[in-house]
């Protein structure tokens, strides 16, 4: 056994449940092994507490059905968030046929009024992940 062999599984041993569940809700999401909607949900989290929902919308259309993906998610956010949401997403769908670029900035600057929505009440969606990693 190396010396960090002897750190890493004193590290893992500090860990609480909470976070080990946690962690393993996210390892089955970057593999591709949460159901829906968690893995939306999931990836909804890590993206917009990143980068802010004009990125997210961004990613997810690059890879996903944007459409879909977003009707999943205001089905099943808080109530806050949901609604947040919905306003972002209108606010995206506007600004890709908006040609005026002082229009698209103030589209884009009304989206990150929908960031900071966000950050406010990010603890909903940590607590709704949070229950269901505990399931796991």
């Amino acid at each position: 056994m190396s010396l960090f062999d002897k750190f890493k599984k004193k590290k893992e041993a500090t860990l609480s449940e909470d976070a080990i569940r946690w962690n393993k809700m996210f390892e089955l999401w970057s593999n591709g092994d949460l159901p829906s909607p968690y893995s939306e949900l999931v990836g909804y989290y890590g993206e917009v507490s990143g980068e802010g929902h004009y990125c997210y919308f961004d990613n997810t259309a690059g890879t996903y059905d944007l459409e879909k993906t977003v009707e999943i998610l205001a089905e099943n956010l808080p109530e806050k968030l949901s609604e947040n949401l919905k306003e972002a997403y209108a606010l995206y769908v506007r600004s890709l046929s908006e040609d005026d670029e002082e229009a698209s900035d103030r589209l884009h600057s009304e989206m990150y009024e929908c960031d900071v929505v966000y950050d406010k009440h990010q603890g909903l969606l940590e607590v709704m992940l949070q229950e269901y990693a505990n399931t796991l």
